[in-house]
C-alpha cells in the first residue's frame, strides 16, 4: 500500500467524514445517516472457486442502518480511495460488490432468512487530471445501440466522487472536516482560488489530519506544527514547491506541459531524460506520471 492509499484510508474510514461522505453522495448533502449508525466490517474477501483463489482487500466497508419510526433500513456501504485513474475500476467495483453478496450468503440459514442486505461501492478521486475513464460498464465494452444483446447486459454503474470537479455548492453540503478538505481540492489547479480560500472563514481553519492529506495530495508546503490541533492556512501556506502540482502556473499551460511530459514517456523518454529536456523538477515529472 502507497503513503496516499494508507493515509486516505484512515481518514475516511472515520465515521463522522464517512458518514458525510454518504450523505453527500445519496442524500444531497441531508444528514441522513449518522456517525453512530455505522459499524466497521471486514475489508478482507477470501474464496477458494474450482481449486482457484480469490483473494481481495478493499479500502473500507461498513454496515449502515437507517433508522426511523417503524422501521431499520440496512445496507453496506464501501469507500474506494483512489489517486490514479483506473481504467478498469467500474469492473473492480462490479467485483467487490459481488464478492460482499456472496460473503452474505455465504453466512445466511436458508430455513431463517433469505434476504441479504444491499452493497453500495463509491469512489473518491484524489487525483488532479480529469477522471477520462469509463463511468459504466456500458462504456467500457465493444457494445452500440444497434447491438442485439445491448439491452440484457446490465449496466453497472461507476459511483464517483471526483474531487477536482467539485463546485462550490457541492463542497457546502459537506458538514465534517471534508468540507474543507475537498473545497482546497476541488481548487487544487487554481492558484488564486486556493489562495482566495485560505483566507475564507469557512475554510481557513483545519485540523493538522486534513493538513497533512492537503499535503500529501496537492503536494504543497505547508508549514504544519503537529503541536497544535488547529492549522491555519493563511499562515501554513508560505512556499508553493518548484516541484508542486499545478498550484503557481496557469492551468491551461499546465496541462499542455503534461501532455508533453505523458507524451514522452510514452515514446520511451525516461524519467531524467525528460526532466532535463524540460527543464523541469524531476519530482513533479515523476508525480505527473504517477498521477
Amino acid at each position: 500500500m502507497s503513503i496516499k492509499n494508507d493515509l486516505s484510508r484512515e481518514y475516511i474510514k472515520n465515521n463522522e467524514v464517512f458518514s458525510d461522505i454518504i450523505n453527500y453522495y445519496i442524500f444531497n448533502g441531508e444528514e441522513i445517516i449518522k456517525p453512530n449508525d455505522l459499524h466497521d466490517l471486514d475489508t478482507v474477501y477470501s474464496k477458494e472457486i474450482r481449486n482457484a483463489s480469490i483473494n481481495k482487500i478493499r479500502d473500507i466497508v461498513k454496515r449502515v442502518c437507517i433508522k426511523e419510526t417503524k422501521n431499520n433500513y440496512y445496507s453496506i456501504i464501501g469507500i474506494e480511495n483512489q489517486s490514479s485513474i483506473d481504467k478498469y475500476m467500474v469492473i473492480r467495483n462490479y467485483l467487490y460488490d459481488a464478492l460482499e453478496y456472496d460473503r452474505q450468503k455465504s453466512k445466511k440459514d436458508d430455513k431463517i432468512e433469505m434476504k441479504i442486505k444491499p452493497v453500495i461501492t463509491i469512489v473518491i478521486y484524489y487525483g488532479l487530471r480529469k477522471w477520462n475513464a469509463p463511468r459504466s460498464l456500458h462504456e467500457l465494452l465493444r457494445i452500440d445501440d444497434n447491438n442485439p444483446f445491448k439491452e440484457e447486459i446490465d449496466n453497472y454503474k461507476l459511483r464517483l466522487i471526483s474531487l477536482n470537479e467539485l463546485k462550490l455548492d457541492d463542497v457546502l453540503k459537506f458538514r465534517s472536516r471534508f468540507r474543507q478538505f475537498s473545497a482546497y481540492m476541488s481548487v487544487a489547479n487554481k492558484k488564486e482560488e486556493f489562495y482566495k480560500y485560505s483566507n475564507d472563514i469557512r475554510f481557513k481553519n483545519i485540523d493538522k489530519e486534513t493538513a497533512h492529506m492537503l499535503d500529501t495530495f496537492v503536494n504543497i508546503n505547508l508549514d504544519i506544527n503537529y503541536d497544535e490541533e488547529v492549522v491555519d492556512m493563511c499562515k501554513a501556506i508560505r512556499e508553493i514547491r518548484k516541484d508542486g502540482i499545478l498550484i503557481g502556473r496557469e492551468e491551461g499551460a499546465i496541462n499542455k506541459e503534461r501532455e508533453i511530459i505523458i507524451t514522452m514517456s510514452n515514446n520511451g523518454f525516461d524519467d531524467n531524460t525528460i526532466s532535463k529536456a524540460l527543464s523541469l523538477d524531476i519530482k513533479y515529472v515523476k508525480e505527473v506520471l504517477n498521477n
